[in-house]
């Protein structure tokens, strides 16, 4: 919902809880989530760097159990960054760290495997890896799919990419709050603006007030991109159809 501040004090507990208890994993993925706030809703990936750097000063990876480190949290974050470099010695130092029946277990190691081929320039992999973890996750029958969108439209792909935000959209599942906390909102402006370029004012108007419910309470860092959609809409609701 675009509560940003709020968010980071909730990780701020969990990382607080997670040390009251000795448990330097979940401080650690305490701190990759705040580091993704920085760099998906307010665009400073220095901040988020910081971040990190500062939760790994606190807790070598060395120093944590191998089962208890957040190794997809940190390739995805890196790879996102743009510090590929760092993600893949990530996903080296995990191979020999975690044992393969423990990583094939979860299937959020498909999402890190197509960030950090995302950020490797390699879209086949990234997409290979997206429908993997689409194919694995369970009941998040949502994951993956705003992702292989998101490459389709780089790929100058419209209608592949609005069927698999459709498909997201539509996807029901209870877990998928995670996935809606970072990716539900830039789905439904980029698919409302994808389909207003194709002249289908009706569908646009509907992601576009979406959008706007969804983060009509959004931090005020926010509301430019707020203001942005309702004028969309405004200018849909006067024009008239060709």
């Amino acid at each position: 919902t675009g509560k940003i501040t709020d968010a980071d004090r909730y990780f701020g507990e969990v990382m607080a809880a997670s040390e009251g208890r000795n448990d330097p994993g979940g401080s650690l993925a305490g701190a990759v989530q705040l580091a993704l706030l920085q760099l998906d809703f307010r665009a400073r990936p220095d901040s988020a760097l910081a971040v990190l750097t500062h939760a790994l000063a606190r807790h070598p990876l060395d120093s944590v159990p191998a089962p208890d480190r957040p190794y997809w949290l940190l390739i995805t974050a890196y790879a996102r960054m743009g510090r590929p470099d760092v993600a893949r010695r990530l996903a080296r130092e995990e191979e020999a760290a975690v044992p393969a029946s423990v990583r094939r277990s979860d299937a959020r190691e498909w999402f890190a495997a197509g960030a950090l081929a995302e950020a490797e320039k390699h879209p086949t992999e990234a997409a290979t890896a997206y429908r993997a973890w689409s194919d694995h996750a369970g009941e998040c029958t949502a994951c993956g799919l705003f992702d292989l969108a998101r490459l389709a439209d780089a790929a100058g792909q419209p209608d592949s990419a609005l069927a698999l935000y459709d498909r997201g959209l539509a996807a029901p599942g209870m877990s998928r709050i995670m996935l809606d906390a970072y990716q539900l909102a830039p789905a439904l402006k980029r698919s409302g603006e994808l389909y207003e370029a194709k002249g289908e004012r009706a569908k646009a108007s509907d992601r576009y007030r979406r959008f706007v419910e969804l983060w009509k309470n959004a931090d005020p860092e926010l509301q430019p991109g707020v203001r942005e959609v309702r004028a969309r809409l405004a200018r849909l609701a006067t024009e008239t159809p060709s």
